[in-house]
């Protein structure tokens, strides 16, 4: 069985009375008495008392000494260990002890005793510490004796093994990792402890603008040798160093709480589903070693990091003002029963259901091509010839049965939803919530399907459903066009088909074990912004050239589509819209309205007539322009 032992910190020889060492005296002769042995740092004053009242009453006494030399010591040292650390010995003497005891010193006790309380370890402040502000003793894992006489060593022992035995200690010391050996993930996506030579990854990551903006510290070797310590976990892509998770313990006592940043250092490498992945890893093992809360906050503008967060199960909790650099942050949190495991293999959806994936994709790249005829299994034929005809506008198809297709995989893995921080998927996210419902968020940038050519036919939606069907999930729920959306009579408009609810309703008919749920298709674009902007919800977007730090460049489509949906409703989206993407776009909408809508090669410009019709005219570049997006 191990030795039981208490740490004792004080003044050396010169700042302790003589009142305070025979106190310590008594105090090293009742812990002996009831078992104890005494560790201190050996060097005279207090320690010498403690540690020669424990030996006369029969208790043994360790030394932490300084520097390198055993004799450092007198008589009343059982042990004596040469730490070579000076002032950092400090570090091993707070947790040598099962608790701790302090008497009257000057600098280097009030370190000790900060450090104790700090690591929230059982500690009694004896007399007065004039250089401590009495407020600080306040704490549950703490006890402060005014005025000790060495007749009170009984009842000061007392108290510290009330305190041990009430104050649970951290089931993760505060200050350790959590791991001890590297973390594999599935989509090749590690975690492993940051070494020298990963000095080149933290100087790519700190001369980026974009990780600058939010973290400002110099590229320096001087100032990134901060980053080697066991606390800071670098992620690793198929064994490449690709970013870094750096955390932190809150040691209050009951806390067990994490807190961490996290940075991808490549722009080419943000966007891949690296840092949710990691993300996910590191939060599995932070509850398996028993902290329930990790936090995590980022710039209110980074839309990248907020989707990293989500989709990893991080719920948005607040706002933090002026925190850094004078800018708010936005503030996350993640207990355990909001943690979303997603199990894409390697951001490839084919390594699941391959063979029925691959079919369906097949058969539509014909719909939209131009095959004469497409065979199917027997029980799909009515519908995808229902699908084929209405795509296809007249052009004529032939559909057939007879063909062998695998099915896809039960549903087992609960509700899905294709998350990308814009309107709708925001939407979403938020009403689902509010209904109990935890869906797994997938993000079509972990997936090599969407960079193909399936991506360049129709629209996103149908790759979306059936990849997420492949991974067995169901429902799915998708951002969609209201139902009103005008689909036309070309083969052109018809495109548009899969981003309508009548998708979401031919697919559920199709797949109905995995089901397409939209929730928006009842709802104008605005009416979902002003429905987020009254939660207090932000609306990000998903700007073409969104950056760290600023979520709208004002010079894409997505600007000038959401900068005039959210302004007929007099919400400002604080988006910098510039002149050009103005001239660009809004000659694009007159070309539109001036063909009498026939000349319709993008659907989205029908939305901006709605918004005049319903609330008046909405274009006025002189006030919404500004010149550049800086």
């Amino acid at each position: 069985m191990r030795k039981r032992a208490i740490s004792i910190l004080g003044g050396r020889a010169g700042n302790a009375g003589s009142g305070t060492l025979a106190l310590a005296e008594a105090v090293g002769a009742e812990l002996a008495r009831r078992g104890y042995g005494v560790v201190s740092g050996g060097d005279g004053g207090v320690a010498e008392a403690a540690n020669r009242g424990c030996r006369a009453a029969g208790g043994e006494t360790l030394a932490l000494l300084k520097w390198n030399r055993l004799d450092d010591c007198g008589p009343e040292i059982t042990w004596s260990l040469p730490t070579s650390l000076d002032l950092a010995r400090s570090n091993v003497l707070n947790w040598a002890g099962d608790g701790a005891i302090a008497f009257e010193g000057r600098y280097g006790t009030l370190g000790e005793i900060a450090l104790a309380l700090d690591t929230a370890r059982p500690l009694i402040v004896l007399g007065e510490q004039p250089f401590l502000d009495p407020r600080a003793l306040d704490a549950p894992n703490c006890r402060a004796f005014p005025d000790p006489q060495p007749g009170d060593a009984a009842e000061i022992v007392d108290a510290l093994e009330a305190l041990i035995a009430a104050v649970t200690p951290p089931p993760v010391r505060p200050g350790a990792a959590l791991f001890h050996s590297d973390l594999a993930a599935e989509r090749g996506v590690g975690l492993r402890r940051a070494v020298p030579e990963d000095l080149a990854l933290f100087r790519q990551a700190f001369t980026d603008p974009a990780v600058q903006e939010w973290w400002d510290l110099p590229a320096t070797d001087e100032a990134l040798a901060r980053f080697q310590h066991e606390r800071c976990l670098v992620i690793t892509e198929a064994g490449r160093p690709v970013g870094f998770l750096e955390y932190r313990a809150d040691t209050a006592p009951g806390a067990d709480h994490l807190e961490l940043d996290l940075v991808v250092a490549a722009p080419q490498d943000r966007g891949r589903g690296i840092g949710s992945a990691a993300l996910t890893r590191f939060a599995a093992a932070a509850f398996a070693a028993g902290h329930h809360r990790i936090t995590a906050m980022s710039g209110p503008s980074d839309t990248r990091a907020t989707r990293c967060f989500e989709r990893s199960g991080f719920r948005r909790v607040g706002v933090l003002r002026s925190y850094r650099h004078h800018q708010d942050a936005l503030l996350f949190e993640l207990v355990a029963d909001d943690l979303t495991v997603s199990q894409v293999d390697d951001a490839s959806a084919q390594r699941r259901s391959p063979e029925r994936l691959a079919l369906d994709l097949a058969v539509r790249r014909e719909v939209f091509g131009d095959a004469a005829s497409i065979q199917v299994p027997d029980q799909d034929v009515a519908a995808w010839r229902e699908f084929a005809e209405f795509l296809r506008c007249g052009r004529p198809i032939e559909v057939t049965g007879g063909a062998q297709w695998p099915a896809y995989p039960k549903p087992d893995k609960g509700p899905a939803l294709w998350y990308s921080a814009g309107v709708e998927s925001t939407y979403v996210k938020a009403v689902l919530e509010e209904q109990g419902i935890k869906p797994t968020l997938l993000d079509i940038a972990d997936f090599d399907l969407f960079k193909g050519p399936d991506r360049r036919i129709g629209q996103v939606h149908f790759l979306c459903a059936s990849i997420a069907a492949s991974l067995g999930y169901g429902p799915i729920y998708l951002g969609m066009e209201r139902a009103d959306l005008m689909l036309g009579a070309s083969e052109f408009m018809r495109g548009y088909t899969e981003r309508h609810p009548y998708f979401a309703d031919w697919w559920s008919r199709y797949q109905p074990e995995h089901q397409v749920i939209t929730l928006v298709g009842g709802m104008h674009k605005e009416e979902i912004i002003s429905w987020l902007h009254e939660r207090g919800i932000g609306v990000t977007g998903t700007c073409d050239n969104a950056i760290p730090g600023r979520a709208w460049c004002g010079d894409c489509y997505k600007c000038f589509e959401a900068f005039y949906t959210a302004k007929p409703v007099g919400i400002d989206l604080g988006i910098p819209l510039t002149r050009a993407a103005f001239d660009r776009y809004h000659v694009e909408y007159r070309r539109f309205v001036d063909s009498e809508f026939t000349d319709n090669y993008n659907n989205a410009y029908q939305h901006y007539v709605r918004l005049q019709i319903t609330y008046g005219p909405i274009f006025d570049p002189d006030v919404d322009c500004q010149d550049d997006a800086s």
